[in-house]
């Protein structure tokens, strides 16, 4: 089937299968990334975001649960601290805007089963810390014995199923977050290897391509050269022959000087004619080699268009590794953010433990009256110890925003490194494009060099025409010298013999013509065969087959040439037609039809 196409669509083909490599790569990197981004947009713009304000809602209800316990000190003390009093109502507002902050956020799916708990307890624990706050402004008596009854029985274990069902949520969302990053890991290994393979087999299917083009447009023009020029050194040999039995024909008698003049002349212009069939043949061999020069030039080109894929490979291959960097700087900063989160837990309890602790000294120093105020100095000062404590948990707090920010900044900064990568690598895909356009120039010098020869050969179809008329009129001249002599006979036998391979010759030319358009246009078509090189001049028609590689020569020579001494010794006497006769001048074998 490849046979049977023309040049042009044979390298047409072998580009567009490397261009659509290309463009498989290039849309498959572009799915990949996009993929990587996405998984990467939901952990920055919704599981960071809502771990964040969990946090901060179970920071703000740990300040809560711990500024109860200090206006409870104070109610058995019997202080009262009006400004404590009111910044607990604006802890109570803080908490409310951020639980809705987060209710703004984007849903991830089971996420509203667990915040339910987290909401239904938090009211609960809201309306115990109001009653408390109201019970500690109360100025009666009983609301001091009231506050410890609600506080004892019911204010802890409140805040302790609060904290629980905020933990499922913080466990829910870091889950989350760790899927999204094995997702975007698992994508970003596989575009990577996807690309390795496309590339590879880009670069090999084009090496493969070019080196049998190359190699196929080289060997079908060599050929043709090669059989042109045999044709070309066969003509020379009949023409010689001819010479030969003209200079027998002026030796033999000279009454037919007239007929000799013009046989003389006719083998003259023939000669003439080889020489052009010479020439153009000559000619047409450079043009070959032009062709195969720009085919080179194409084989170079196809080089460098592999050359840009493997760039291309280098591009995806670093933003890959770009990805994998923000990978584990994304992971390193969960960690942080998560083994604080843990750590800041661990001394809020430890602060709400202590100013308990410190609570129940005092409680029992005021049952113990005079007797337990030095124990109550010191349930003092561990309040006060409590209180720093939670100082440094809100600094922590702190830090724990600190740290959303910067992985916010990293994540902003790995999104515009993909980006950029992403656009390094479509410049490439242009410049591969730019590289297949002079491919394209390239091979439409070697049409033109192509058209160049397939001239050259219409005008060695056009000589050998002619040559077919001027055996014509040597076939005349040996009709009258055939009435002279028997000598004279002979010798016009052979140089009808030595015709009728000229015009054989010329049968073989117009066959590779036939061939040479075969090759450039891609139509079926039947070629004649042609003799091999030095074959003798024989009695019997020849049907010559295509010829062999030889060097094609252009002998100038005005006398008959010798014979080489490898060939079959030619006898002086021969029939025209191959039998035992001596044709008359009506022979069939002497007709010009």
């Amino acid at each position: 089937m490849l046979s049977r196409l023309s040049l042009k669509a044979k390298l047409i083909s072998a580009f567009l299968v490397v261009a659509s490599l290309l463009l498989v790569v290039g849309v498959t990197n572009s799915r990949s990334m996009r993929q990587v981004d996405g998984d990467y947009s939901k952990i920055a713009d919704i599981s960071l975001p809502n771990l964040s304000s969990v946090y901060e809602m179970d920071s703000q209800a740990q300040t809560i649960a711990q500024k109860v316990v200090e206006l409870g000190l104070q109610k058995v003390h019997g202080d009262q601290d009006a400004q404590l009093s009111a910044t607990l109502d604006a802890d109570i507002k803080d908490y409310e805007l951020s639980a809705a902050k987060y209710k703004k956020l984007p849903d991830l799916p089971g996420e509203e089963d667990l915040y339910k708990p987290v909401a239904e307890q938090w009211e609960k624990f809201k309306d115990l810390s109001l009653r408390l706050k109201a019970l500690h402004d109360s100025p009666t008596p009983e609301s001091a014995a009231e506050f410890l009854q609600i506080y004892e029985a019911s204010y802890g274990k409140s805040y302790d199923d609060y904290a629980a069902s905020s933990d499922q949520l913080i466990r829910f969302h870091r889950d989350r977050a760790a899927v999204f990053s094995a997702q975007a890991k698992e994508t970003g290994a596989f575009a990577q290897n996807l690309s390795f393979v496309l590339v590879a087999a880009g670069f090999l299917l084009a090496v493969a391509l070019g080196w049998l083009s190359a190699a196929n447009i080289g060997n079908a023009l060599a050929g043709i050269v090669r059989r042109i020029e045999s044709g070309s050194d066969e003509v020379a040999s009949a023409a010689s022959q001819i010479s030969d039995s003209s200079a027998q024909l002026n030796d033999s008698t000279t009454e037919q000087a007239a007929a000799i003049q013009e046989t003389a002349a006719s083998v003259d212009e023939l000669t003439a004619m080889v020489q052009r069939n010479g020439d153009n043949a000559e000619q047409s061999r450079q043009s070959s080699g032009q062709s195969k020069s720009a085919a080179e030039n194409g084989k170079q080109s196809i080089e460098e268009m592999i050359h840009s894929i493997e760039e291309i490979s280098t591009s995806n291959n670093l933003i890959m590794q770009q990805v994998e960097s923000g990978n584990k700087e994304m992971a390193e900063i969960i960690k942080v953010i998560n083994e604080i989160g843990s750590k800041t837990k661990i001394i809020n309890d430890i602060v709400f433990q202590t100013k308990l602790l410190s609570f129940n000294a005092s409680v029992e120093a005021a049952r113990a009256g005079e007797h337990g105020k030095g124990f109550a100095v010191v349930a003092e000062e561990i309040g006060n110890l409590a209180a720093m404590s939670g100082g440094a948990a809100k600094e922590i707090t702190e830090m724990l925003d600190s740290g959303t920010r910067k992985v916010d900044s990293i994540l902003q900064q790995t999104r515009g490194s993909v980006e950029r990568l992403i656009q390094e690598g479509k410049e490439k895909v242009e410049r591969g494009t730019r590289v297949a356009q002079e491919c394209s120039g390239a091979l439409e010098q070697i049409l033109q060099a192509v058209g160049g020869v397939d001239h050259m050969i219409s005008e060695i179809a056009s000589a050998s025409r002619e040559q077919a008329q001027g055996i014509g009129e040597i076939n005349k001249a040996m009709t009258q010298l055939n009435q002279v002599t028997a000598q004279n006979s002979l010798v016009a036998q052979q140089c009808a013999s030595a015709s009728e391979q000229l015009s054989d010759q010329a049968v073989g030319l117009r066959g590779l013509v036939l061939e040479l358009n075969h090759l450039l246009s891609g139509r079926s078509g039947e070629s004649v065969p042609a003799a091999p090189p030095g074959s003798p001049v024989r009695t019997t028609k020849s049907r010559m087959e295509p010829a062999n590689v030889v060097k094609l020569h252009h002998p100038a020579r005005k006398k008959p040439a010798q014979k080489p001494a490898s060939s079959a010794p030619v006898r002086a006497h021969q029939k025209a037609v191959g039998d035992e006769r001596t044709p008359s001048f009506s022979d069939p074998g002497f007709s010009e039809d």
